[in-house]
């Protein structure tokens, strides 16, 4: 059964930071794998991608799309535990990564990551309101 959020079907709003970055993970591998067979001579012809090409490569296409909607939850959900903080900071510096070549931009680029980030102290500050209420 298909769901409308993105273009694999996967319903990816329910898992949780961790397995957020599972599947993420494997979404990239699959990713990698796929541009990688897409660039055998058997998937072109006459200087072009042949249709097994165009179909490996529209299904990179669609785990790409895939993983940024997981990126998209991951910006929009605030981290609950020390663990779900470093997970959020991986999901969303692995995005990052890949549109910045340039060391000094990612470096900028992480540190607002990190500034847009509740700290370790205050998910800690919320998790004793909360054992309080």
């Amino acid at each position: 059964m298909a769901h409308p959020e993105n273009t694999l079907g996967l319903n990816l709003k329910p898992l949780n930071f961790k397995g957020l970055t599972t599947v993420y993970e494997g979404l990239e591998l699959l990713k990698k794998t796929l541009a990688g067979l897409s660039c055998q001579p058997r998937c072109w012809a006459n200087g072009d991608l042949n249709l097994a090409g165009d179909i490996l490569t529209d299904l990179g296409e669609r785990i790409a799309a895939e993983m940024s909607e997981i990126v998209a939850i991951a910006k929009e959900r605030q981290p609950e535990s020390v663990d779900d903080r470093a997970l959020r900071f991986f999901l969303l510096m692995s995005d990052e990564m890949w549109a910045h070549a340039n060391p000094d931009t990612m470096v900028a680029v992480f540190q607002l990551i990190v500034a847009k980030m509740p700290t370790i102290k205050q998910i800690e500050n919320i998790k004793a309101l909360e054992v309080q209420l």
